[in-house]
């Protein structure tokens, strides 16, 4: 029987169980899933029925060709992008035309794959102390709601992580047809009708589901809260190169109450992530235009982009210039130690941590860790129950399936789970750059780097490879990890070769860096030469470009669907690139797009060649990319197009500086 927090047990309380239960028979009239297996294909099929009977939502078309009859893989994808047009989700639409998808492969080798992204190890099952789990409860229980919290007007910090606004706020996130968690319900589908009810009712939803996931209690019984610890998993493809990226659905109320806990305390996280340490600077776990920041805080702390001549061997032996060594973590978030990811939460060392940093940096058994308190005493109740302890997995595809334990990392899946990762690693950050004070450590997720000068960044990247490992149980992949310099652009090429081999021999641990002498990508950003930018940009565009014939086709189906998904997902991107590349240099490269665009959707739509004869509105000042940009369709802060490049220290977080 599910355990109730200590508070939830009064007579008032008990009453509001029996109204949530009352109300159950409405909940399942409403609209919400229904699964029904079509055992000839093996498919589900989720129909939404109101309780009247009638549909609630406009009919989906049905398939022309049913899967008896061998229904090819893009016919399967034309009709679920129609599902998600119609359910008005254009970016899901999008992705399922153009993304790679899930894995679709041998169901024997997608097993074995899914395997080596879990590695198995025992899981910190009694590393808590049951007094820092009812410290937590209590504080969560009868602590007071933060004082920028206003529009809460409650005393109970519970409740005001369950106050309506944050509810709403959530779900609004939600697409009505982000995917369906065990039993079937999609998040939308099933808060709906609840937020919908009377207050009595959504007060028993709130105190008997939310607020027990909140407090960390589950049944009590081992394999019960293993299954409830865990989801169905979905092996995404990784577009353009082998492997998988695995993504996990747990339960609904379970995903709900994660993304609860992040939103109320973002600025906390942010405060944290980016102030904590004046040098280690993390741009992720909600904060907005994270991975913009984070290029700018890289293009900035490198300094201006000037070359310097090395004429001889002797100045080469000299040479020091300011680098920027890009780390890439294999498998990181299904890597990462379940051990080091509580301790952080906890602020308090279970067993000895820095070893690799010397005497002078370890911490013992007992010694306090950096954390952002709010979060992490109030994150550790839910913390204990999904991550302390193994949970059981689903590999599931048509009539096979498959489970297995999951001991480690945090799931991707769970809203939590990047402000959890990104948490557990930025004490660990701040450690070692207490050791290398001339060196700056960018983050953003899982994308570490280290500016400095080469023998000062080589050293930390040595020490940080240590601690990661050691520490983490993170590895570092070097095939895809990145040595650049500033000062290596426009070189001739016989001086190319010369850094190569400078480096990869007085530097052992970077031999098999990859050393970028025009340019990297940073948070989805180039940065380097003007020809670096340009050429990647010209990719990036003619990849959207390709992506038109794919979004063509969904014309079929729908005659206005193309320029719709084009208007919702292609000019956001370019609005991207806009606001973190020289706005410039974008507009350019977008006069060469618009052709192509009009082009593709007079393909689509077969318009006529002459003006005359279309009832079809053009909608040309949104379908002309280059027009909307210099119109612009940014923030005026960023600078406007023609203005040059913005300046970096505009999206650099208070108390940062600029080179020099």
């Amino acid at each position: 029987m599910l355990q109730l927090a200590p508070g939830l047990s009064s007579p008032a309380a008990a009453g509001q169980l029996r109204l949530l239960w009352d109300a159950l028979p409405l909940l399942l009239l409403s609209p919400g899933p229904r699964l029904s297996i079509n055992r000839g294909n093996a498919e589900i099929c989720h129909r939404v029925k109101s309780g009247g009977g009638r549909s609630s939502q406009a009919p989906l078309p049905a398939p022309r060709e049913s899967a008896a009859n061998g229904r090819s893989l893009e016919r399967r994808k034309l009709d679920i992008a129609l599902e998600h047009y119609e359910n008005r989700d254009l970016h899901k639409a999008r992705r399922t035309l153009t993304g790679a998808g899930l894995r679709t492969d041998d169901f024997d080798q997608i097993y074995h794959d899914t395997l080596e992204k879990f590695p198995h190890s025992p899981s910190p099952v009694s590393l808590l102390d049951p007094g820092n789990l009812q410290a937590s409860r209590h504080q969560l229980i009868f602590g007071e709601a933060s004082g920028d919290d206003e529009d809460t007007d409650s005393e109970s910090l519970l409740d005001a992580i369950l106050h309506e606004k944050h509810v709403n706020k959530v779900l609004s996130k939600f697409t009505k047809s982000a995917a369906a968690d065990l039993t079937g319900w999609r998040p939308f589908q099933f808060l709906r009708p609840i937020l919908r009810m009377d207050e009595a009712t959504k007060d028993a939803y709130k105190n008997f589901i939310l607020k027990p996931l909140l407090l960390g209690y589950g049944t009590g019984i081992d394999q019960i809260d293993s299954l409830l610890r865990g989801g169905i998993y979905y092996p995404a493809a990784k577009p353009g190169k082998p492997g998988l990226r695995p993504i996990i659905i747990g339960s609904l109320q379970r995903r709900l109450s994660s993304s609860l806990f992040t939103r109320y305390h973002r600025s906390d996280l942010t405060h944290f992530f980016t102030q904590a340490h004046p040098r280690v600077i993390q741009h992720s776990g909600g904060l907005e235009d994270g991975a913009i920041r984070f290029a700018k805080l890289l293009q900035c702390t490198l300094g201006p982009f000037t070359h310097q001549h090395i004429p001889s061997e002797a100045t080469l032996l000299a040479y020091d210039p300011v680098v920027m060594i890009g780390l890439d973590c294999k498998n990181a978030f299904n890597s990462l130690s379940r051990r080091a990811l509580l301790d952080t939460l906890l602020g308090t060392a279970s067993q000895g941590y820095f070893a690799s940093l010397g005497e002078g940096f370890l911490a013992r058994p007992g010694d306090q860790l950096p954390q952002c308190g709010s979060f992490a005493h109030r994150v550790l109740p839910y913390v204990s129950h999904f991550y302390q302890g193994d949970c059981r997995l689903f590999l599931k595809r048509g009539t096979q399936a498959r489970p297995f334990d999951c001991s480690r990392g945090v799931h991707q899946g769970d809203p939590a789970g990047l402000s959890l990762f990104c948490h557990a690693l930025h004490p660990f950050l701040m450690r070692v750059a207490d050791k290398h004070t001339n060196c700056t450590f960018p983050l953003y997720a899982d994308n570490i780097t280290v500016v400095g000068r080469l023998s000062d960044a080589s050293a930390a990247v040595k020490d940080l490879i240590d601690t990661l490992r050691d520490d983490l149980a993170l590895d570092i992949q070097p095939r895809d990890s990145k040595v650049f310099s500033p000062s290596w652009v426009d070189l001739p090429p016989e001086q190319h070769s010369a850094i190569v081999a400078f480096i990869k021999r007085e530097f052992a641990h970077l031999r098999s860096f990859s050393v970028e002498m025009e340019g990297v990508v940073a948070g989805g950003i180039p940065l380097g030469s003007r020809g670096f930018i340009s050429n990647w940009l010209r990719d990036k565009l003619a990849a959207l470009d390709d992506d038109l014939h794919k979004l063509g086709s969904l014309s079929t189906l729908h005659p206005f669907a193309c320029k719709h998904l084009i208007r919702a997902t292609h000019l956001p991107t370019l609005q991207y690139f806009l606001r973190g590349i020289d706005p410039e240099m974008v507009t350019d490269a977008c006069t060469a797009f618009d052709q192509s665009v009009l082009l593709e959707l007079g393909k689509a739509f077969d318009w006529p060649s002459s003006d005359g004869g279309s009832d079809i509105d053009f909608d040309l000042d949104i379908l002309n990319p280059s027009a909307v940009l210099s119109a612009g369709w940014y923030p005026p802060s960023i600078g406007r197009a023609g203005s040059g490049p913005p300046s970096p220290t505009r999206l650099l977080p208070a108390g940062a500086s600029g080179p020099g």
